[in-house]
């Protein structure tokens, strides 16, 4: 047993600092986390949008689109695509031969919005799109295409 003098243990400032420095070092760990799981859903979300635009680019078009835009739902997002026409140098449809073909090549542009996360999130992506243009070969009847010896001079 002691006789007077100090007593072992902490003080109740050694305590609250210890307290303090814990807290902080919890609340970075919470941030840091937080920060991987908000990438994690913005990985999901363009690898979602990427599979929805791979699908839409990879998918037979039957029929001439025209020149307009198609949209719809696949996956739970919305998609849109655009054909425009390619302008290209010579203006008939014909082979080197002068015989028509029955392919005409269109600009096609498919953009998938990506989902917007709640405005409360640490990166509100309002505008990310996942967009693609590349050039597709559309069959077209060969009613529409002019036959060279069919044309009036």
């Amino acid at each position: 047993m002691r006789k007077g003098g100090a007593q072992g243990g902490f003080t109740l400032i050694e305590v609250l600092v210890a307290f303090l420095v814990l807290a902080f070092g919890t609340l970075a760990i919470q941030q840091a986390v937080m920060a991987s799981v908000e990438g994690t859903r913005r990985a999901e979300d363009r690898l979602r949008a990427e599979r929805v635009v791979r699908s839409l680019m990879t998918a037979p078009i039957s029929g001439d689109p025209g020149d307009g835009v198609q949209t719809g739902v696949m996956d739970g997002l919305s998609w849109s695509i655009r054909y425009e026409p390619l302008r290209l140098p010579f203006t008939t449809a014909a082979d080197a031969e002068g015989k028509p073909v029955d392919w005409t090549p269109r600009r096609m542009m498919v953009t998938v919005p990506l989902p917007p996360r709640s405005r409360w999130s640490l990166s509100a992506r309002r505008d990310a799109v996942v967009s693609i243009e590349t050039i597709r070969l559309i069959r077209v009847s060969t009613a529409e295409i002019a036959r060279p010896e069919e044309r009036s001079p």
